[in-house]
C-alpha cells in the first residue's frame, strides 16, 4: 500500500499527522507533497495498486485548487482534512468524494 500525503508546510498539526502516518505505515510507501503542483505531477502518473491519499487543505483557496484535481483523484481513496467547517469548505470537500472527512 502507498499513501500520498498532501500537507501545508510549516504547520504543526500537519507535522504531527505525518509522524503518526509514518509510525502506522512502517515499511509501506509514504510520499509527501507540499505543493499542489507536486501532487498534480504525481497523480498524473499511474497510481499503482493499492494507494490512498491523505489531503490536508490549509485554506479555502488550497481546497479550491484541490477540487480542480478531482478527475485525477477520482480513482483513489481519500482522507480529507478541511481548513474549517464552513458551508463552502464542506460543500467542496464532499464533491471530492472522500472516504473520510474531518476539520
Amino acid at each position: 500500500m502507498c499513501v500520498l500525503y498532501y500537507r501545508p508546510s510549516e504547520n504543526t498539526v500537519a507535522e504531527r499527522l505525518q509522524s503518526i502516518i509514518e509510525l502506522e505505515l512502517l515499511d509501506q510507501l509514504l510520499e509527501v507533497f507540499y505543493s499542489i503542483g507536486g501532487l498534480t505531477e504525481r497523480m498524473s502518473q499511474s497510481v499503482r495498486g493499492n494507494c490512498a491519499a491523505v489531503i490536508m487543505a490549509k485554506d479555502i483557496i488550497a481546497l479550491k485548487k484541490l477540487f480542480s484535481l478531482r478527475s485525477l483523484l477520482r480513482d483513489i481513496r481519500i482522507i480529507l482534512i478541511l481548513p474549517d467547517h464552513s458551508k463552502g469548505a464542506v460543500s467542496i470537500g464532499y464533491k471530492l468524494h472522500p472516504r473520510f472527512l474531518s476539520y
